[in-house]
């Protein structure tokens, strides 16, 4: 297997002094196969950096990519969007709360991308961001745990820097003055912490210069400044493990569309459970605690462990029949434009339609569920609400709600019931 990358118009290969430019990414495939020799290695891991893949950090709960889809998703549309390849670098505790790297689309191609590599007889074994390959490219880390990892070419930079506690932030700087930008960003760096370690992967030109930025003397010998060719960290024994969250390629066994959208109605299922922990917590804490607070808990344990178990019945129904099933990528797309005052309680689907129970939040406006509620009944009549819109009379004490929609027959023209990704 060889590691390609693809960043910004660009192709880098191993062994490859000079990169392989292309115009656009309808043009990238066909690039990269004539660059490549007849006989070369077919199979390919992908680091890609387009110049509109984000990396944002976050503050997240605690819990799967499933979870982080229906919590995040309001904020990062593209992580409930069918098309739109996105992952996550591992989430770590901050404080009294938890915080990742959110990588995704804001232009859906990787997966064409991977389809037109695979037409051209090349296998994609996994893709990852530029930043969690360079955080994986030291061979060795300093006892601190802190380093500084950039990669460096004339009009893009790419840096990681991981603090001592094992805080990561990710920095991109694009155009002429990218390099110089980058040169006074890891100027303050290294002069805040004077021994941490610095690798850059660049050419000598850049390398040259930046130490010149860094106000120390080309060729000093400095055993915590590192540099090494771009096409020479792309040969390094780098191991990134296939389950590593960061990886933008879900696992070949949910590429059939089918099982995809499948998948995403048992996210919906499980993200909805955990989706009302949160909101409970807040409730229990703004409250006196007591009898009363306890048995909420208690139910909403068993309310989880309901949704377990009917999130594999849902799979079970879908395979007994692939072909069929309502329109789950739309109905995914449209939770995801609830509001920040509605949280998510559970959501139980079926062939004829689906049932939402969920909360307003106090001091809200009841009418901002059925604002919500007309809108998404109508954007594309994918579905109906057979009770009509909820009144404020018909929400419960402490903003509890129930509404049940029932899928129209037809789905609508141009909507996709495929994949969410």
């Amino acid at each position: 297997m060889q590691t390609v990358l693809l960043w910004g118009n660009k192709w880098w290969l191993e062994n490859t002094a000079a990169p392989v430019s292309f115009t656009s990414l309808a043009d990238a495939v066909g690039a990269l196969a004539s660059a490549l020799p007849p006989g070369r290695e077919k199979r390919l891991r992908l680091v890609y950096q387009p110049d509109d893949l984000v990396s944002a950090p976050t503050h997240c709960p605690n819990g799967t990519r499933n979870l982080l889809a229906i919590t995040l998703g309001p904020e990062h549309p593209a992580l409930v969007r069918p098309g739109y390849a996105w992952s996550h670098e591992p989430i770590r505790r901050d404080g009294e709360g938890f915080e990742t790297i959110l990588h995704y689309e804001t232009t859906p191609a990787l997966f064409d991308l991977v389809a037109d590599l695979e037409g051209h007889g090349f296998v994609v074994e996994s893709a990852w961001p530029l930043g969690t390959f360079l955080h994986a490219l030291p061979l060795e880390w300093p006892a601190s745990g802190a380093v500084s990892v950039a990669a460096v070419e004339r009009e893009r930079v790419c840096a990681l820097r991981q603090e001592t506690d094992g805080k990561r932030s990710l920095h991109h700087w694009h155009g002429d003055n990218a390099v110089d930008e980058f040169g006074r960003w890891l100027g303050g760096i290294v002069e805040q912490n004077p021994g941490d370690s610095v690798l850059l992967v660049s050419g000598k030109r850049n390398a040259a210069n930046i130490r010149k930025l860094l106000d120390r003397k080309e060729g000093r010998e400095d055993a915590a400044f590192e540099c090494i060719p771009l096409p020479d960290a792309l040969v390094r024994a780098v191991v990134l493990p296939r389950k590593h969250p960061a990886q933008l390629l879900p696992p070949a066994r949910l590429a059939n569309p089918q099982v995809m959208a499948m998948a995403a109605s048992v996210a919906l299922l499980a993200g909805a459970a955990g989706f009302a922990v949160p909101w409970l917590g807040a409730q229990v804490a703004a409250h006196p605690s007591g009898p009363a607070q306890a048995a909420r808990i208690a139910t909403l344990e068993t309310e989880v462990a309901r949704l377990n178990t009917e999130a594999e019945q849902v799979i079970r129904a879908r395979e007994r029949a692939p072909d069929s099933g309502p329109p789950v990528g739309f109905l995914l797309h449209q939770l995801s434009t609830l509001p920040s005052q509605i949280a998510l309680g559970s959501l139980r689907v079926s062939a004829d339609g689906f049932t939402l129970t969920g909360h307003v939040a106090p001091d809200t406006s009841p009418r901002i569920l059925e604002q919500w509620q007309k809108q998404s009944g109508s954007t594309g009549n994918a579905w109906r609400w057979p009770d009509g819109a909820v009144s404020a009379e018909q929400i419960g004490s402490g903003g509890a709600f129930t509404l049940h929609g029932v899928f129209q027959t037809g789905q609508p023209a141009g909507r996709s019931s495929g994949p969410a990704s």
